[in-house]
């Protein structure tokens, strides 16, 4: 273990819309202050690799979520999502990020794990209902209990919709009708309504 500080307060990306660092402190955007509830007291563990404080999820239940706003919305432009992940188990879809509505017409994006090709997979919808996906193939099988580096993103200028794990070779899939922004709710380790597709891990 290294220990290490960051003075959150001065780092900057241009275009970066929300930081939700590791810890109890992520349920407050760094970066515009949005706040996340805790669905069903998910609960904080200090890892005991890193050393550092988790969100976890073990009882399927817990999860982190925001209201619909614009700033998170999907839309015809770039965007990248980025989390760590760690599974414990993979008998079913489990969902990291998501702005995804289960009912409604109301899909916009989601990454996690995908048990059919067994990868770890974004999913994006250009209209709230059709989708298109790209697998983490050169990954492969995304081993259990096992930190694991997401980037996910859509490239609105070259229409293709990408996944890179742990700076690995990237996968890219075409789409060129852009991403639907929707009114689902914003959630880390679900999707919307509260409890779909639940991350088992953290």
């Amino acid at each position: 273990r290294v220990p290490f500080t960051i003075n959150q307060a001065s780092i900057q990306f241009p275009g970066l819309v929300a930081w939700w660092p590791v810890g109890p402190s992520w349920i407050l955007d760094r970066v515009r202050g949005f706040s996340l509830t805790q669905n069903n007291s998910a609960p904080f563990v200090t890892d005991e690799k890193f050393g550092i404080v988790t969100g976890y999820d073990r009882n399927l239940s817990q999860s982190w979520s925001t209201p619909s706003r614009s700033e998170l919305q999907g839309g015809d432009t770039d965007f990248t999502i980025t989390a760590w992940a760690y599974l414990y188990t993979k008998n079913t879809s489990r969902d990291v990020v998501s702005k995804w509505g289960s009912t409604g017409s109301q899909q916009e994006y989601q990454l996690g794990y995908d048990p059919t090709p067994n990868r770890w997979s974004l999913y994006v919808s250009s209209n709230g209902s059709n989708f298109a996906n790209v697998n983490a193939n050169n990954f492969g099988s995304p081993p259990l209990r096992t930190w694991a580096l997401l980037i996910a993103w859509h490239d609105s200028v070259n229409d293709t919709i990408n996944i890179q794990v742990n700076n690995g070779t990237a996968n890219s899939v075409a789409h060129s009708t852009g991403i639907f922004a929707g009114t689902a709710a914003f959630f880390i380790g679900s999707r919307a309504p509260t409890g779909q597709q639940p991350m088992d891990g953290r």
